[in-house]
């Protein structure tokens, strides 16, 4: 690839029409990192399910609650955007 390619691909991915940048998440990756992050980091087991908010606008300080199911009980935890990148934190379950 050419440098003019290279550079075309570059600015068509993160100007314009931005296709490298998202302005919101997408709910099922952020269920299955809010899933890893419970067992590996909370030593959650038994995570049958996590539901996360459709269209969550990656923003930093914005927030949303995603369902976890563990066995048969319903649990709720935090999830907060902490930078542009959509680097987020998961709080522990309710």
């Amino acid at each position: 690839m050419t440098l003019v390619g290279v550079l075309a691909v570059l600015f068509l991915g993160f100007v314009s029409p931005g296709w490298f940048y998202r302005d919101v998440f997408d709910a099922d990756s952020v269920g299955t990192g809010v899933r890893q992050v419970l067992r590996d980091s909370y030593g959650v087991e038994g995570v049958d399910s996590v539901s996360c908010p459709p269209s969550q606008p990656v923003r930093p300080g914005h927030s949303f609650t995603c369902r976890v199911m563990v066995g048969d009980e319903n649990q709720y935890v935090r999830v907060v955007v902490r930078d542009e990148r959509g680097t987020y934190a998961v709080q522990r379950p309710d």
